[in-house]
This record gives C-alpha cells, sequence and structure tokens, in this order.
C-alpha cells in the first residue's frame, strides 16, 4: 500500500481468526498464488485458519490455474468433494494449464491437521542434531547442498529432499537418519499432491540457508509457533558455520537430486554461464554413469 506496509503472516493468520469468530466463515482451502508460498513456516502460522494450504515453493508466474475449472468440478459433483479432494484437484489442473518450459514448478497442497506431527518430528530430528561433532555438521550442511534451493528464496530449501538425504548420509549416527526417516514420513502424510518438478520436491520448503546461522530476530518472531514447535532456530544456530569446502564431502553419501539426468532428453539447465574455468564443484558424479546438464 501507500504506507509500504507489508502484511505478515500472523497477521493473516489473525485476520482469518477474526472472520472464522465474527462471521463464522469456515474456511477450508487457502490457495496462495504467489511465489515462494509452500513454506512450511507459512503453512504452520495457517495451520489454524484452513484445512488445506496451497502454494508454491519455487517463484511462480501469474494465471496459475483455471478457476473456472475448480468451480465446474464443484458443480458438477457438490456432494462428492470435500476439501483435500479438490485441493488435489487444483494441483492437477495446475499441471496441465501452467507448465514451464524448465520444469520448475513447484505447486502443492498440504493438510493443515497434518502439521502439528510434522513439527514434532522436526524437533525430534533438532535434538538428535544437539551434539553433533564438526564433521558431522557439515555432512548434514553437504546434504542441504544437494536439496532443492529456490531462486529469490534467500535459503529456501526442499524439507523433503534435504532429510532424505540425511537417510542416505551412512556415517552419520544412526538415531539422526531415523529421526530425518520420521520427517520423511511426516511430509508424505502431509503432503495431498504436488508438482512433479526436474528437482524432485517434496512439497514443502524450509529455511535452511548454507552454513545454517541466519534465524534472526524477525524470523523467529513473525514464525513465533512454528519455532515453539519446532525448535529450528536452535538446529540453525547450531549449524552456523558448517560451510562447504573442506575435502572429505566427497565421501559423504548424499541424495543426489540430479540423479536422473541420465538422459540426454532430461538434461539440468545450470542456467546462462559467462567467462572462463568455471568450477562447479558440487555435483555428484557416480562412476560409470553419465550424467547431462546443459
Amino acid at each position: 500500500n501507500e504506507a509500504r506496509d507489508p502484511l505478515y503472516v500472523e497477521e493473516l493468520a489473525e485476520s482469518l481468526e477474526q472472520l472464522k469468530q465474527d462471521d463464522s466463515i469456515d474456511l477450508e482451502i487457502l490457495r496462495m498464488d504467489g511465489c515462494l508460498t509452500g513454506t512450511l513456516e507459512l503453512a504452520y502460522e495457517l495451520k489454524d485458519s484452513a484445512q488445506v494450504t496451497i502454494g508454491s515453493e519455487n517463484v511462480s508466474g501469474a494465471g496459475s490455474g483455471t478457476y473456472l475449472s475448480h468451480a465446474q468440478a464443484l458443480t458438477d459433483y457438490p456432494h462428492e468433494y470435500n476439501a483435500a479432494l479438490l485441493a488435489s484437484t487444483m494441483v492437477e489442473d495446475y499441471k496441465v494449464n501452467y507448465i514451464k518450459s524448465r520444469g520448475e514448478d513447484t505447486l502443492s497442497a498440504i493438510k493443515t491437521d497434518q502439521l502439528d506431527l510434522l513439527a514434532t518430528s522436526i524437533s525430534a530430528f533438532v535434538d538428535t542434531t544437539e551434539n553433533l561433532t564438526p564433521e558431522d555438521r557439515h555432512r548434514l550442511d553437504v546434504a542441504r547442498s544437494f536439496a532443492p534451493q529456490y531462486r529469490g528464496g534467500f535459503g529456501q530449501t526442499d524439507l523433503g529432499q534435504f532429510m532424505r538425504g540425511v537417510t542416505k548420509a551412512t556415517k552419520l549416527n544412526q538415531s539422526v537418519r531415523d529421526a530425518a526417516q520420521q520427517v520423511v514420513e511426516a511430509i508424505e502424510a502431509a503432503v495431498i499432491n504436488k508438482n512433479n518438478d526436474y528437482q524432485n520436491s517434496d512439497g514443502i520448503s524450509i529455511f535452511y540457508p548454507q552454513g545454517g546461522g541466519g534465524a534472526g530476530a524477525s524470523y523467529i518472531d513473525r514464525h513465533s509457533k512454528f519455532i515453539q514447535a519446532t525448535n529450528w532456530d536452535r538446529y540453525l544456530e547450531l549449524q552456523s558455520g558448517a560451510s562447504l569446502g573442506s575435502a572429505d564431502w566427497i565421501s559423504t553419501p548424499v541424495n543426489d537430486w540430479s540423479a536422473s539426468n541420465t538422459v540426454a532428453s532430461g538434461a539440468f539447465d545450470l542456467g546462462r554461464l559467462s567467462g572462463n574455468d568455471i568450477d562447479i564443484d558440487s555435483l555428484a558424479i557416480n562412476e560409470g554413469t553419465s550424467k547431462y546438464f546443459r
């Protein structure tokens, strides 16, 4: 607006709760047609406002859906559709009518009644990492580096792919890997439907910048319910400084998100590169296999 006063998630949650109390509006689906709206922080703060949230982990373009077809489905099958089914249909409609050429589409629908379980599993994961060695913290950051990150997201990382990477890091303590698997299973229970993008995103992102850290006061204040339930700010604090660069990352098993790029038609687009002697040091290529990039 003219005063440049942004709308924060806690303000949106308060307004939606006021609508529910004052006007008896039972909001079942909250769809956010905006970039980087598929975050766990956002969904958790809004979990009491709607049965399902729909958002995009990545940046998204205008016109990401045909609302006429959504309305037509309700008209044709008024008694068959519940919130979860309609939300899933919205994602399917998005797949058909809004496909980017680079396969970056990440729209997903999330059941909010599963988010407490997901938050509990994340908190348990954080607990298992409390006393890790610097080497193990480095291994966690390696797993993060192979999970999808979203352009313009300022540290937004796909939570599922990060946790899958942790489960495959055999040098980590088994309790950490088991806790990560519990998070993966909670994500699978929460995500109703999602787009199948080239990075195999799991449908929910989380703030996790390289080397941890970065959870300032504004992040904590604006996602207070999420922070209280997950202790994610503690994890970021513990990971502070666990940056890439040491030689032992090569021997750390991780979940390689580019593993499916084994055919030329599925070449991963590295974007525009210019200049000489470009060194890309985070591409895991197993011996005896081929990877395609463009």
